[in-house]
């Protein structure tokens, strides 16, 4: 094969290639209560300046509906921050984070009453 022949194709190859934008993962700490310094519309606030594709929660599924949403209601920041969310922004996803039986685990094995 003749040298330019060689580059037409590796330009070709290059050019072709796909580039994606890369991902990037924020964690969030948070407090699980409102407290006077830290509430789930000062959550909310965080989530709107972040605008996440998706927001997990240190939740294990048996605390959502088949479609994702919370079965109970609950007074958590984090909770009511992403619900608040979610219902603005429909498009974004909130999934469970936690390993499955959780609590039980933590019951059985003597760290939590």
């Amino acid at each position: 094969m003749s040298k330019s022949i060689i580059i037409i194709l590796i330009l070709i190859t290059l050019l072709s290639c796909k580039t994606e934008k890369s991902t990037e993962i924020i964690v969030i700490g948070t407090l699980h209560k409102p407290e006077y310094n830290f509430n789930s519309e000062i959550l909310f606030n965080i989530l709107e300046n972040v605008q996440p594709d998706f927001i997990l929660e240190e939740l294990d599924s048996s605390f959502f509906t088949s479609n994702f949403r919370h079965k109970n209601v609950s007074n958590s920041n984090e909770r009511m921050a992403s619900e608040k969310y979610i219902e603005k922004y429909p498009t974004t996803k909130l999934r469970p984070y936690e390993f499955e039986g959780r609590n039980e685990y933590r019951i059985n094995t003597g760290s939590r009453p």
